[in-house]
Protein backbone atom coordinates (compact mmCIF):
# COMPACT_ATOMS: atom_id res chain seq x y z
CA UNK A 1 0.00 0.00 0.00
CA UNK A 2 1.06 2.88 -0.75
CA UNK A 3 2.03 5.40 2.29
CA UNK A 4 1.04 8.78 2.90
CA UNK A 5 3.02 11.49 1.43
CA UNK A 6 0.42 14.38 0.48
CA UNK A 7 -0.69 17.52 2.86
CA UNK A 8 -3.45 18.92 3.03
CA UNK A 9 -2.40 21.72 0.67
CA UNK A 10 -1.91 19.08 -2.34
CA UNK A 11 -5.25 17.57 -1.65
CA UNK A 12 -7.13 20.80 -1.98
CA UNK A 13 -5.34 21.46 -5.62
CA UNK A 14 -5.91 17.34 -6.96
CA UNK A 15 -9.66 18.33 -6.09
CA UNK A 16 -9.56 21.64 -7.98
CA UNK A 17 -7.88 19.96 -10.62
CA UNK A 18 -10.05 17.33 -10.89
CA UNK A 19 -13.12 19.88 -11.21
CA UNK A 20 -11.10 21.25 -14.30
CA UNK A 21 -11.07 18.43 -15.82
CA UNK A 22 -14.76 17.44 -15.22
CA UNK A 23 -15.77 20.66 -16.80
CA UNK A 24 -13.81 19.95 -19.95
CA UNK A 25 -14.65 16.48 -20.39
CA UNK A 26 -18.71 17.94 -20.01
CA UNK A 27 -18.16 20.53 -22.23
CA UNK A 28 -15.50 19.48 -24.96
CA UNK A 29 -15.80 17.40 -27.62
CA UNK A 30 -12.83 16.94 -29.36
CA UNK A 31 -11.20 13.81 -27.50
CA UNK A 32 -8.01 15.10 -28.35
CA UNK A 33 -8.22 18.56 -26.75
CA UNK A 34 -9.33 16.65 -23.88
CA UNK A 35 -6.41 14.28 -23.26
CA UNK A 36 -4.42 17.10 -23.65
CA UNK A 37 -5.91 18.70 -20.66
CA UNK A 38 -5.72 15.75 -19.01
CA UNK A 39 -1.70 15.53 -19.57
CA UNK A 40 -1.88 19.32 -18.57
CA UNK A 41 -3.43 18.71 -15.49
CA UNK A 42 -1.20 15.65 -14.46
CA UNK A 43 1.78 18.12 -15.74
CA UNK A 44 0.72 20.77 -13.16
CA UNK A 45 -0.02 18.45 -10.17
CA UNK A 46 3.54 16.75 -11.02
CA UNK A 47 5.45 20.01 -10.36
CA UNK A 48 4.06 20.02 -6.70
CA UNK A 49 6.41 17.65 -6.07
CA UNK A 50 10.24 18.74 -5.99
CA UNK A 51 11.12 14.75 -5.12
CA UNK A 52 8.98 11.73 -5.62
CA UNK A 53 9.53 7.40 -5.44
CA UNK A 54 8.85 6.09 -8.46
CA UNK A 55 5.19 4.14 -6.73
CA UNK A 56 4.27 8.27 -5.86
CA UNK A 57 4.76 9.26 -9.04
CA UNK A 58 2.99 6.43 -10.63
CA UNK A 59 -0.21 7.64 -8.28
CA UNK A 60 -0.25 11.46 -9.49
CA UNK A 61 0.51 10.23 -12.97
CA UNK A 62 -2.61 8.32 -13.68
CA UNK A 63 -5.15 11.34 -13.65
CA UNK A 64 -3.60 11.26 -17.27
CA UNK A 65 -5.35 8.76 -18.21
CA UNK A 66 -8.43 8.27 -15.65
CA UNK A 67 -12.08 7.78 -17.58
CA UNK A 68 -14.55 9.82 -16.07
CA UNK A 69 -15.66 7.33 -14.27
CA UNK A 70 -12.50 6.49 -12.26
CA UNK A 71 -12.38 10.05 -10.42
CA UNK A 72 -14.52 9.02 -8.03
CA UNK A 73 -12.57 6.37 -6.93
CA UNK A 74 -9.00 8.31 -7.47
CA UNK A 75 -10.17 11.00 -4.89
CA UNK A 76 -10.87 8.80 -2.19
CA UNK A 77 -7.74 6.97 -2.76
CA UNK A 78 -6.05 10.14 -2.28
CA UNK A 79 -7.45 10.88 0.84
CA UNK A 80 -5.79 8.14 2.23
CA UNK A 81 -2.62 9.21 1.50
CA UNK A 82 -2.43 12.53 3.11
CA UNK A 83 -0.41 12.41 5.89
CA UNK A 84 -2.65 13.67 9.27
CA UNK A 85 -2.26 16.69 11.32
CA UNK A 86 -0.77 15.63 14.27
CA UNK A 87 -3.09 14.96 17.74
CA UNK A 88 -3.08 16.97 20.57
CA UNK A 89 -3.96 17.22 23.74
CA UNK A 90 -4.59 20.45 25.54
CA UNK A 91 -1.58 19.74 27.78
CA UNK A 92 0.56 19.95 24.64
CA UNK A 93 -1.48 23.12 23.64
CA UNK A 94 -0.50 24.74 26.81
CA UNK A 95 2.87 23.97 26.12
CA UNK A 96 2.84 26.19 23.26
CA UNK A 97 1.25 29.04 24.42
CA UNK A 98 3.12 29.14 27.73
CA UNK A 99 2.13 32.75 27.86
CA UNK A 100 -0.95 32.30 27.99
CA UNK A 101 -3.38 30.82 30.23
CA UNK A 102 -5.46 27.90 30.42
CA UNK A 103 -5.28 27.67 26.76
CA UNK A 104 -8.04 25.02 25.61
CA UNK A 105 -9.29 23.84 22.02
CA UNK A 106 -12.91 23.88 22.00
CA UNK A 107 -13.52 21.56 19.63
CA UNK A 108 -12.33 18.35 18.20
CA UNK A 109 -10.86 19.03 14.94
CA UNK A 110 -10.16 17.34 10.97
CA UNK A 111 -6.68 15.83 11.11
CA UNK A 112 -6.92 16.37 7.48
CA UNK A 113 -5.96 20.06 7.87
CA UNK A 114 -2.49 22.18 6.96
CA UNK A 115 -2.55 23.99 10.04
CA UNK A 116 -4.94 24.16 13.32
CA UNK A 117 -6.54 27.31 14.33
CA UNK A 118 -9.59 28.90 16.40
CA UNK A 119 -10.84 31.45 18.05
CA UNK A 120 -11.58 32.18 21.80
CA UNK A 121 -14.54 34.10 22.00
CA UNK A 122 -14.62 35.45 25.52
CA UNK A 123 -10.80 36.54 24.86
CA UNK A 124 -10.93 37.72 21.46
CA UNK A 125 -7.78 35.94 20.70
CA UNK A 126 -7.32 33.75 17.76
CA UNK A 127 -5.20 30.73 17.94
CA UNK A 128 -2.91 29.24 15.06
CA UNK A 129 -0.56 26.33 15.34
CA UNK A 130 1.46 25.15 12.43
CA UNK A 131 4.43 22.43 11.40
CA UNK A 132 7.23 25.36 11.19
CA UNK A 133 10.32 24.14 10.17
CA UNK A 134 9.73 20.49 10.85
CA UNK A 135 8.71 21.93 14.47
CA UNK A 136 5.11 22.36 15.88
CA UNK A 137 5.00 26.18 16.94
CA UNK A 138 2.08 28.46 18.34
CA UNK A 139 1.37 31.92 17.31
CA UNK A 140 -1.72 34.00 18.57
CA UNK A 141 -3.12 37.65 18.10
CA UNK A 142 -5.99 39.62 18.85
CA UNK A 143 -9.03 39.27 16.39
CA UNK A 144 -11.87 41.67 15.20
CA UNK A 145 -14.39 40.66 12.68
CA UNK A 146 -14.76 42.50 9.81
CA UNK A 147 -18.32 44.08 9.03
CA UNK A 148 -17.31 43.27 5.28
CA UNK A 149 -16.44 40.44 3.39
CA UNK A 150 -12.80 40.40 2.01
CA UNK A 151 -9.87 38.22 0.81
CA UNK A 152 -8.36 36.01 3.50
CA UNK A 153 -4.35 36.28 3.41
CA UNK A 154 -3.91 32.58 4.42
CA UNK A 155 -5.82 30.68 1.81
CA UNK A 156 -6.65 33.52 -0.79
CA UNK A 157 -10.61 32.87 -0.30
CA UNK A 158 -13.34 35.55 -0.65
CA UNK A 159 -15.44 35.72 2.42
CA UNK A 160 -15.90 36.34 6.14
CA UNK A 161 -12.63 37.30 7.60
CA UNK A 162 -11.20 38.86 10.51
CA UNK A 163 -8.28 41.29 11.36
CA UNK A 164 -5.86 39.01 13.35
CA UNK A 165 -3.40 41.65 14.85
CA UNK A 166 -0.04 39.93 16.85
CA UNK A 167 2.47 41.49 18.81
CA UNK A 168 6.42 40.51 18.18
CA UNK A 169 9.39 42.11 18.96
CA UNK A 170 11.57 44.12 16.20
CA UNK A 171 15.08 45.10 17.68
CA UNK A 172 14.52 47.20 20.62
CA UNK A 173 10.81 48.07 20.00
CA UNK A 174 7.90 46.25 20.18
CA UNK A 175 5.04 46.11 16.93
CA UNK A 176 2.15 44.02 15.63
CA UNK A 177 1.84 42.65 12.53
CA UNK A 178 -1.82 42.70 11.20
CA UNK A 179 -3.80 40.36 8.51
CA UNK A 180 -7.40 39.18 7.09
CA UNK A 181 -7.70 35.69 8.23
CA UNK A 182 -10.41 33.62 7.75
CA UNK A 183 -13.01 33.42 10.98
CA UNK A 184 -13.87 29.94 10.12
CA UNK A 185 -10.29 27.87 10.20
CA UNK A 186 -11.81 24.61 9.21
CA UNK A 187 -12.94 26.58 6.52
CA UNK A 188 -9.81 28.16 5.41
CA UNK A 189 -8.03 24.75 5.56
CA UNK A 190 -10.06 24.20 2.42
CA UNK A 191 -9.00 26.11 0.72
CA UNK A 192 -5.39 26.40 1.52
CA UNK A 193 -3.92 25.26 -1.90
CA UNK A 194 -0.82 27.43 -1.11
CA UNK A 195 1.65 26.98 2.10
CA UNK A 196 3.76 29.97 1.42
CA UNK A 197 1.84 32.93 2.89
CA UNK A 198 1.67 30.60 6.46
CA UNK A 199 5.43 30.13 5.85
CA UNK A 200 5.75 33.74 5.52
CA UNK A 201 2.69 34.01 8.99
CA UNK A 202 5.09 31.96 10.78
CA UNK A 203 8.50 33.63 9.88
CA UNK A 204 7.57 36.90 10.46
CA UNK A 205 5.24 36.47 13.97
CA UNK A 206 7.54 33.89 15.41
CA UNK A 207 10.89 34.43 14.98
CA UNK A 208 10.16 37.52 15.80
CA UNK A 209 8.34 37.23 19.29
CA UNK A 210 11.23 34.85 20.21
CA UNK A 211 13.88 37.77 20.16
CA UNK A 212 10.75 39.44 22.66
Amino acid sequence: MLQPFLYNHHLNVIREQIDVLLYNVSHLVDADVKAAVQHTIADKLLALFPTLSKEQHAFIDEIRYLDVSEIEHFLERAQKIVIPFPELANNEIEKLFRKSKKVKLPYSYPRTITYLGWNDIQSKRKYLIYPYKGDLVGVEGSYTILNQRTTCYLCGRYGEVAHVSSRVHDHEDYHTVGHYMCVDSVLCNEYLKDTAPLEAFFEKVHNEALNA
